[in-house]
């Protein structure tokens, strides 16, 4: 019978055993937890980068994690504290985007207490490649209906895919020059008077007094992209034939605002993570969502679900990869990711039971083997 206690008792102390084996200290961020607020990178916008810090250890603990663009510095250290027991916290820097292809790297120092795990300090995200962006107007080259001049709004009044500000007949879709619209007029006062808007080159008729000839030629701007400013002329000629034969013009031009610009804040989507029990959780768009937006959600364990809030069960422990993807009312895609972990060692846990009882009758019966076996 001492025998089946002594087995009953280190079975029994087993699952302590193993949780006793998580560290008190224990701060970790992963490859994949390194994230942008941008879904798309366009070279020279401003995004902010995030990182996901986790605890895994059983007490709360703090440090500072550090951003780097391969190895230059990306602003200063940030502060984080994250509660015990797999709680998460997300710490973020301002970044310009770079031109060429990138990496980020996070590493979490000065970790107070001491962190008893540095192996997971450090997290490396994959390469990237950000769009180009010649003028930096935000709208990458591929989709720019004006890739040389800046043109946030992608304006395009007449709907030939050449943005207002670059396009030389910003209200004719066929993009053809005006036809001249000179008049000539000869009175009593042998006086010539031309009157020509937004044409190329007038040659009015010549008029002719006192047996000689005057010809009065004048030439007029037509209508250009006005590439500094957003501004288009337009421009008015009058010419005069006096008695002598001489000629006289004036011209007068008029600058008109044809482009306007606007700017808009970017959103940034964040998951909300609320465990309502041992398996089950509430996710939920932290930020960044309005009623209109449309959110797509993957839960790690090959399901899916739809809506801003959802609730979720797992099957079975383990550690989850949460990932979801908001679209919005102007059709601007964000995204974020997260993890969940489930461990087995939970009372809530059915299977955790049937092991101990599985293993709980194993001994008994070994043991009442043992014992038959020693007393005949």
């Amino acid at each position: 019978m001492r025998l089946f206690f002594a087995n009953l008792f280190f079975f029994l102390m087993l699952p302590a055993s193993l949780a006793a084996q998580t560290l008190d200290y224990d701060l970790g961020v992963s490859n994949q937890d390194i994230t942008f607020s941008k879904g798309t990178l366009i070279s020279g916008d401003s995004v902010r980068v995030y990182a996901r810090v986790t605890n895994y250890g059983s007490k709360d603990t703090s440090g500072y994690v550090t951003f780097y663009k391969g190895d230059q510095l990306i602003g200063d250290s940030q502060v984080v504290t994250v509660r015990a027991n797999a709680a998460y916290d997300d710490v973020w820097v301002d970044f310009t985007v770079p031109t060429g292809s990138f990496n980020i790297r996070a590493e979490i120092k000065g970790a107070s207490p001491k962190d008893e795990n540095p192996a997971n300090n450090v997290a490396i995200s994959q390469f990237f490649s950000p769009l180009p962006d010649s003028d930096g107007d935000g709208v990458p080259d591929n989709t720019d209906n004006c890739k040389n001049v800046a043109n946030s709004d992608q304006k395009d009044a007449d709907g030939d895919k050449i943005g207002d500000v670059c396009d030389t007949y910003p209200v004719d879709p066929t993009n053809s020059p005006p036809k001249n619209g000179g008049t000539s007029t000869n009175t009593n006062t042998n006086s010539n008077t031309n009157s020509n808007s937004n044409t190329n080159t007038n040659s009015p008729s010549a008029v002719k007094t006192n047996g000689k000839t005057a010809t009065n030629t004048s030439t007029a701007p037509g209508p250009a992209a006005a590439l500094n400013g957003g501004s288009t002329a337009a421009g008015n000629n009058l010419g005069t034939v006096g008695a002598g034969g001489a000629t006289s013009t004036t011209s007068t031009v008029a600058l008109a605002k044809t482009a306007t610009f606007s700017s808009s804040t970017e959103r940034v989507t964040k998951i909300e993570i609320k465990r309502i029990s041992w398996n089950t959780f509430d996710f939920s768009v932290r930020a960044g969502a309005t009623d209109k937006a449309v959110a797509q959600w993957r839960f790690g364990d090959g399901q899916s679900g739809g809506g801003l809030k959802v609730r979720h069960t797992y099957k079975k422990p383990g550690t989850y990869k949460v990932s979801v993807e908001v679209t919005d009312e102007k059709g601007k895609l964000t995204k974020d990711t997260a993890s969940v972990t489930i461990s087995f060692f939970n009372p809530e846990n059915w299977r955790l039971w049937l092991l101990v009882g599985g293993l709980l009758l194993a001994i008994i019966i070994f043991s009442a083997g043992m014992f038959r076996g020693r007393h005949g």
